[in-house]
């Protein structure tokens, strides 16, 4: 083990629920040049970046440079540096997490770092480097993670941070030749990220079918001849619960990056807009001659609304109350309206051209996470919940259904930075004192030639096997390594 690079770890032990169990067994990888190696890497963080999914979002900050300072620090607090030596080894998280006080070289926190921030859908490299300082300057020697400040094309020409948890400093080293593999998360199945946070932060109403309100249509018996029937409401029930689903995922997302101020604006809006669309349908229903059959389907999807605000939002109101302390922030109120939606949620779901708007104000809380709380999880729609609005019966009871919420959306006190540590982001980084000292993103060119050189990072890859997760790839001639 290199002495400076050395460091004492955190325990940790609150983690141990959210990362499998993988001990570390081998599977051969095949052999390659040093392209084909790095290639490899990012297969294998392909492969297991899901095993970091239930960590990465409790390392989620409001910024992408407090977010890629966070995921540095708790890298480097919670796994041990050590120099590969005759063996090359890529570790999976997993295995990395297992085996985390034996220690990993660089490769291996890359892969533990590209894993969170694909959880997260940050946009990043695999860069390798050739240093003038090595002993071999000619070979790529060392391995980290660059993260364009650009997120919206990945591109590197508005500057990146640097994310190297091999030290504390998180600084990039001088080099003579970048070689940069570009990473995104990969678009597949449920999990296509379009916003940080995504990867697990929100509640997930999933499968809308399990919304059918058997209660409130059991009594309908007009099913057609009108311009509103009940058939027309289940038409719009799937576009209601995907609101429904939005609302509750912001009030996720910023728990999830500790943002108070969005977590007031989240609460209030959710507790405001029920109040909204039942005030619109109720003009809609006060303003017309309606018959009986518009009138009783406008009826019933009030009391939609109706049974997410008495419910659900009840729940929400106990979920704040047991993790948070909250103070009346003045006169400030949130105003929401019926129309505050997508289109693609339920077009005139409210008779845009029928009456006026419907919209509803609340006032707005200061929120502050109560003293001895370091866990808070998402705030979940659960199967009893979901069962009390599909059959007109009383929701569980609060400590009930507090006590179902198992999946984590932030821990406190446990995984920021220090104040002044210097592992805030870098790239090619100038100090700025203007922001406190914090590291501004450097600049860079990517590139993605193939390289024909010698070995990975100073080896060359001759076989390989992968112990839990981890490659061992066999030395041939050089024994320098990489960091």
């Amino acid at each position: 083990m290199s002495d400076n690079l050395y460091r004492p770890l955190q325990n940790g032990s609150q983690y141990d629920h959210l990362i499998p169990l993988r001990f570390c067994e081998a599977t051969d990888l095949g052999t390659g040049t040093t392209a084909y190696s790095v290639d490899q890497m990012a297969a294998w963080i392909k492969k297991h970046f899901r095993q970091m999914e239930k960590v990465a979002p409790l390392l989620l900050q409001p910024t992408l440079q407090q977010t890629v300072a966070t995921v540095h620090y708790w890298a480097y607090s919670h796994f041990q540096y050590k120099r590969d030596s005759t063996e090359q080894l890529l570790k999976s998280p997993a295995c990395a997490w297992f085996s985390r006080a034996k220690g990993m070289d660089c490769k291996s926190f890359s892969i533990v770092c590209s894993s969170i921030l694909l959880n997260l859908g940050i946009k990043h490299y695999i860069r390798r480097i050739k240093q003038p300082a090595s002993d071999y300057p000619n070979d790529y020697t060392h391995v980290y993670l660059i993260v364009p400040a650009d997120q919206k094309t990945g591109k590197l020409t508005s500057g990146y941070y640097t994310l190297d948890a091999t030290t504390f400093e998180n600084k990039e080293p001088l080099f003579t030749e970048p070689k940069d593999l570009y990473m995104e998360f990969p678009h597949t199945g449920l999990n296509g990220v379009a916003r940080p946070g995504p990867g697990g932060l929100g509640i997930s109403l999933g499968d809308i079918k399990s919304f059918n309100f058997g209660n409130v249509f059991s009594g309908m018996s007009c099913w057609g001849g009108s311009a509103y029937n009940a058939s027309d409401v289940q038409a719009k029930v799937p576009g209601i619960v995907k609101k429904y689903e939005k609302i509750y995922n912001d009030v996720n997302i910023a728990v999830a990056t500790k943002d108070m101020a969005k977590l007031s604006q989240a609460v209030a809006y959710a507790m405001a807009w029920p109040h909204a669309c039942w005030n619109k349908l109720q003009n809609i229903f006060m303003g017309n001659n309606w018959n009986v059959c518009t009138d009783d389907s406008i009826r019933i999807t009030q009391q939609v609304h109706t049974d997410f605000n008495n419910k659900v939002n009840t729940l929400l109101a106990a979920y704040i109350e047991k993790y948070f302390i909250k103070i009346l922030s003045g006169t400030a109120k949130v105003t929401a309206c019926a129309y505050d939606v997508y289109p693609d949620e339920y077009a005139a779901m409210f008779f845009s051209d029928i009456g006026p708007d419907g919209c509803h104000t609340v006032d707005v809380y200061t929120y502050m996470v109560k003293p001895g709380i370091s866990i808070v999880p998402k705030f979940e729609i659960t199967p009893d919940l979901i069962a009390s609005i599909n059959n007109g019966t009383a929701p569980p009871p609060a400590p009930t259904f507090l006590q179902q919420l198992q999946n984590v959306a932030a821990t406190f006190g446990t995984t920021a930075p220090p104040t002044g540590n210097s592992s805030t982001p870098g790239g090619n980084y100038t100090q700025d004192p203007a922001a406190g000292g914090a590291q501004t993103p450097g600049t860079g060119t990517p590139n993605n030639d193939d390289n024909k050189g010698i070995g990975l990072l100073g080896w060359t890859v001759i076989g390989g096997a992968v112990i839990g997760g981890a490659v061992l790839i066999s030395k041939q001639m050089k024994k320098n390594g990489a960091k």
